[in-house]
């Protein structure tokens, strides 16, 4: 895709960039099979990993497949292919895979090499760039040499590499195999010298906090860095079993990291991948987790003119389910600093293949610095805390920041004012200095510079007697090139405290338990002295979450800890209260000497397992739920429950959120809908705990018990009914919506433990029509393949998103008799004596059936009629309707064509054309809502030709007009039409209330112009009619004749057409053109060029020059539009 203009796209809206699909669209399935991880080469060469995540079939490299896609030309060729066997491939192209296939693909710019993750045997493969691998590092339990995929807590899935580190996800839990005790993790595995793995060097880095208010999470499938060494992480949905795993959405995160230190913490800002509280069997989320899993970094706008991307890594991409409504599926860019869709996401509409969705990467190009010296900086630089060496001592620190890989071997500081020295010098973990005097050299262990943050670095100066000390720090280029930066202090021979000093070993923090009052956590631990004097005892301070206590907070050591000494395992307790979330704990700890004179305090924070509680053992099932619609205002939901296996001593359902969606007029959105009350208004639970609840009044949470020996609710299904009353429906013709309700289950068992679940139902709702007679028609179609063979076609009836429940009922005719019918996707459909007969069944994401069907045709009928008759519901067991005997026309091959759609300029003109504004206001007597009314002319002579809404306040107007026939008075024309508004709550015209301009066109004699109106209630019944006489029309139009036109002419030319550069467009006109434009348009009506804007002020002609160069070759159209008309002619464009 190209994004480059993603920055000017409006937000929360579905756009739709240029794709690319390869050379002659040749990245298809067939060409590369079914894959999911990218990542892309200095070269650059784009790479993808086959995958069986979507659970379709393998390409041309079967399971173990990695393709290379030119970065120039697109060509496709193969990078690794299958051995079809559990173990081996070291050495060759080929990686072993029996089918569960790959988790995804990383590049390494610094040793141009790639690393990949098998779900065969929990693997890391390193690859080198000729497609050859290298070795393997297996960081888990070794594998077993069996076929199938790694057990779960073995499989490796995302990846990534920073830092001369390789960063992976272990896959320890998902959405169906929750772990009690172990969450999903990021580990990190160091490189030697040579790009291999050093295996000894393995480590946890994070470990994955659950979903709000679970105590599982989805596991991590793609890893991403930015310059400054941040850390984004994508989870995607998934279900595991004892033998496979399959996908699922709603329930992922996007998330950034930050290294602290050796530390990696979870950054300040949330990200909202699509829209809020969509539910999946894997749970409904309060913010955005429809991450699919795919994460990248970004830019934030991009330099036209340099062809170059500004502000690299300002924003972030993600790869989602759900974006906006139901209805986008695809791409979402965000600010780096964070956001939510709705108010900052950038959508990239792919479609609403719904799970379908894999990795993305974002082409940056950021990282190529012509200025060495511009991509590596001094950051933090200030006085800190220091080691008492001498008299006038003080103590700096600071960071770099450096963005340019194997490019810088270290640094030096150096002393620059006579008598100063440096006494003192310090690093992070990874670096080494040489001995302090008036330099000191700074070198990493891995021989340069890691890239990101490195932090803190410390040194302290001798300062003798000068207020005023120079310092210069020198970045050493792998080249011989050197950056300077040069630091004034004014240290003034104070005495400085203690710097830093200390350091935790043998950390080990397990769960004790987890209640109503919080949490409570086991913590033993050493404390390694660090400091230059013996300590004698310690002091914690908890710096966050706030409300978080560690026992004891202050002890002594025994025995005392001398200088870099270890102390004996201390054992703590950790206290999280009810209402604190606390995957993290950070302190501060103060070790201090006998006499508490010489003190100092080092920070570090600790990552705290998850706690289970008494609700995993408790078993909730909800088998059966529906809602249906009981009336315009109220509805009924049922259930089955089974909980257990306790018998359960009370039972309450609580109404946790309302959505009404879309409201639906024929095929158009007259309400977005949003949130709506609902309230229970009755109910009954069988077997009964205790005695039933009271509904008066209406209450959004209901509770049947205590009962303190329980009712046994684990074995037979039990039942419930809740009556539940919504606003009322205000439906007019055609018109129907869907309110969606979810309920909290909440049972107490006779251990008075209490556990819950929620669940949601749409409850559908229609107005007096749904389908009309070209509703029926337009659902079915029949294309011939011959004379006896053709594809059925059966539409959903309903709009988008709605499910579909019927029957359709099929037959031939005398001269072609029905033999067979079968669904195309598998199915055989019963004929019985050349009638068929099938069950119609379309989910919300299916919008067709087709049927493969044959006919008897011994006569070889070219043309021959066929019948359908339907049924249709919006849901099982609701009320169908039911659709006439259809004709379904069979048209062999070349016997379609011959019909013709053009311009009418011989037919005679309407006469006496005019247009009125009309407005509606509503007085009748019994004060009911005017729910839709029909207009229709008074006098035979006149005709309605146009009937529209006015709407224009955006307060709101009118949907479904119809024109039709009036058998009834007589009139040529009908117009009828529903009154809708933008808010849901006032769709309906009430007392009092009036709705204004409707715009009306009629023609016919020149005599008076009166109409007959009728208005119609909510119920269908007519409130009142009567007639009016319009008088003042806003335009007419008086024109007659043969169909000749006017006199007046406009006709332009273009040369050369076709054309490749420079075109100049001549212009003849018979009348003035004012506030004329003219543009190009392409096949889409899309304008892509624009020549100017213009008068003509006489008639007569002008010739306009234009420039077409930089668009693509194809067939466009130039456009001529001015205040009196539009006029266009075709452009060829060739190169």
């Amino acid at each position: 895709m190209k994004v480059q203009d993603a920055n000017l796209q409006p937000v929360n809206t579905g756009w739709n960039p240029v794709k690319q699909y390869g050379p002659s669209n040749s990245w298809t399935r067939t060409n590369l099979g079914e894959v999911f991880g990218i990542c892309i080469s200095n070269a650059p060469h784009i790479y993808v990993a086959a995958t069986r995540l979507y659970g379709g079939s393998a390409g041309p490299g079967g399971w173990g497949g990695v393709y290379r896609l030119d970065g120039l030309t697109g060509a496709i060729a193969p990078f690794l292919t299958t051995l079809a066997a559990p173990t081996g491939g070291i050495g060759t192209s080929t990686i072993p895979n029996t089918g569960p296939g790959l988790g995804n693909i990383a590049y390494d710019p610094v040793f141009d090499q790639f690393f990949v993750t098998n779900f065969e045997d929990g693997k890391i493969y390193r690859v080198n760039s000729a497609g050859i691998i290298q070795s393997t590092f297996d960081p888990f339990a070794a594998d077993g040499g069996a076929s199938g995929q790694a057990p779960i807590g073995e499989r490796v899935f995302g990846i990534g590499v920073y830092n001369n580190r390789v960063y992976f996800s272990r896959w320890v839990e998902d959405c169906l195999m929750p772990d009690p005790v172990a969450s999903n993790e990021i580990w990190s595995v160091a490189l030697n010298g040579s790009g291999d793995f050093n295996p000894g060097s393995a480590q946890l880095e994070i470990a994955l906090p659950p979903l709000p208010g679970n105590n599982w999470s989805n596991p991590v499938s793609d890893i991403e860095f930015n310059q400054a060494g941040h850390m984004l992480v994508a989870e995607r949905t998934m279900r595991s079993t004892l033998t496979g795993y399959t996908t699922n959405a709603h329930a992922s995160r996007l998330m950034e990291y930050r290294l602290a230190g050796v530390t990696w913490l979870p950054a300040p800002q949330v990200y909202g991948i699509g829209m809020p509280g969509v539910g999946s069997s894997c749970g409904s989320f309060p913010t955005g987790m429809n991450s699919s899993g795919g994460c990248d970094y970004g830019y934030g706008s991009w330099d036209k003119d340099k062809r170059v991307p500004v502000d690299c890594d300002s924003a972030v991409w993600s790869m989602g389910d759900a974006l906006i409504s139901l209805s986008v599926y695809g791409a979402q860019r965000l600010p780096a600093s964070g956001g939510v869709a709705a108010t900052a996401g950038v959508m990239v509409n792919l479609g609403t293949a719904k799970t379908f969705y894999g990795d993305i990467d974002i082409w940056q190009n950021c990282r190529v610095e012509s200025d060495p010296c511009k991509g590596v900086r001094i950051i933090e630089f200030g006085q800190t805390q220091g080691v008492p060496n001498s008299d006038g001592g003080c103590c700096v620190q600071f960071g770099i920041s450096n963005s340019m890989a194997n490019t810088w071997t270290g640094f030096t500081v150096t002393a620059n004012t006579p008598g100063v020295s440096i006494n003192y010098a310090s690093g992070p973990a990874g670096w080494m200095t040489t001995t302090p005097l008036t330099q000191v050299t700074y070198t990493h262990t891995s021989g340069f510079i890691p890239t990101g943050t490195s932090f803190p670095f410390v040194f302290c100066l001798n300062v003798g007697t000068t207020v005023s000390q120079s310092i210069t720090i020198s970045m050493i280029g792998a080249n011989g090139v050197t950056c300077d930066s040069t630091f004034t202090l004014q240290c003034h021979g104070t005495t400085p405290p203690v710097p830093p000093c200390g350091k935790l070993q043998k950390l080990s923090v397990s769960c004790l338990q987890v209640g109503a009052n919080g949490s409570t956590y086991s913590m033993t631990t050493q404390i390694q002295n660090l400091s230059w004097y013996t300590a004698n005892g310690y002091n914690i301070t908890v710096n966050s979450p706030a409300g978080v206590s560690v026992t004891p907070n202050a002890g002594p050591f025994a025995p005392v800890v001398p200088p870099m000494g270890i102390s004996t395992t201390l054992p703590f307790t950790i206290t999280v209260p009810a209402g604190v979330t606390a995957n993290t704990l950070c302190l501060s700890i103060t070790l201090h000497d006998a006499s508490m004179q010489n003190c100092c305090t080092f920070d570090t924070c600790i990552v705290l397992p998850k706690c289970t509680d008494c609700c995993d053992e408790f078993d909730i099932k909800v088998p059966t739920i529906t809602g249906t619609m009981s009336g315009a205002g109220a509805g009924t939901i049922t259930s089955t429950l089974n909980a257990g296996p306790q018998p359960i001593a009370s039972f309450t359902a609580t109404i946790v959120s309302a959505t009404r969606g879309k409201v639906w007029c024929g095929g158009n959105v007259t309400s977005p809908g949003g949130p709506v009350a609902v309230v229970f208004t009755g109910g009954s639970l069988t077997p009964v705990i205790n005695s039933a609840p009271v509904f008066a009044p209406s209450t959004s949470s209901v509770t049947w018990g205590t009962q303190p020996s329980g009712v046994s609710m684990s074995g037979p299904p039990s039942n419930l009914s809740l009556g539940v009353s919504m606003p009322n429906a205000a439906l007019g013709f055609f018109c129907r919506d869907t309110v969606t309700v979810c309920i909290r289950y909440s049972f107490t068992d006779t251990s008075c433990v209490t556990c819950d679940t929620t669940v949601c139902i749409r409850i559908p709702r229609k107005g007096s029509i749904i389908i009309h007679n070209g509703d029926w028609h337009h659902a079915v179609n029949l294309k011939m393949k011959s004379t006896t063979e053709g594809t059925l076609t059966l539409r959903k009836l309903y709009g988008p998103g709605q499910p579909h429940y019927g029957n359709l009922r099929y037959s031939g005719s005398p001269q072609a008799k029905l033999a067979r019918m079968s669904l195309t996707n598998g199915g055989v459909v019963v004929v019985t004596d050349g009638v068929a007969d099938a069950a119609v069944v379309m989910d919300e994401k299916t919008d067709s059936l087709t049927y493969d069907v044959v006919f008897e045709n011994k006569e070889s009928v070219k043309v021959f009629p066929t019948y359908a008759e339907l049924t249709a519901a919006e849901c099982r067991g609701c009320p169908e309707e039911a659709s006439p005997q259809l004709t379904v026309w069979a048209r062999s091959p070349g016997e379609y064509g011959g019909d013709t759609i053009a311009e009418d300029r011989k037919s005679t003109r309407p006469k006496n054309v005019r247009t009125y504004m009309l407005f509606i206001a509503n007085g009748n007597p019994g004060g009911q809502n005017i729910a839709s009314f029909r207009i229709a002319p008074s006098r035979p002579e006149l005709s309605i030709l146009a009937f529209g809404p006015g709407d224009l306040d955006g307060d709101g107007g009118l949907d479904l007009m119809l024109v039709e026939s009036s058998k009834e008075t007589g009139a040529k024309h009908l117009a009828v039409a529903n009154i809708v508004h933008r808010d849901v709550a006032a769709r309906l015209i009430a007392p009092g209330e009036q709705l204004r301009p409707i715009y009306i066109t009629v023609a016919g004699d020149d005599g008076p112009v009166s109409l007959d109106y009728t208005t119609v209630g909510e119920d269908g019944q007519e409130l009142s009619n009567g007639d009016v006489l319009l008088e003042e029309p806003v335009s007419i139009v008086q024109e007659s004749g043969d169909g000749g036109g006017s006199d007046a002419e406009v006709h332009m030319s273009a040369h050369p057409n076709p054309a490749a550069g420079d075109v100049s467009i001549s212009i003849r006109s018979t009348m003035v053109l004012r506030g004329s434009r003219l543009m190009v348009v392409d096949i889409n009506g899309r304008m892509v060029s624009e020549f100017g804007h213009f008068d003509m002020g006489t008639t007569g002609a002008a010739t306009i020059q234009g420039y077409i160069g930089h668009l693509a070759s194809g067939s466009y159209r130039i456009v001529l539009v001015a205040d009196d008309g539009r006029w266009s002619i075709p452009l060829t464009i060739t190169r």
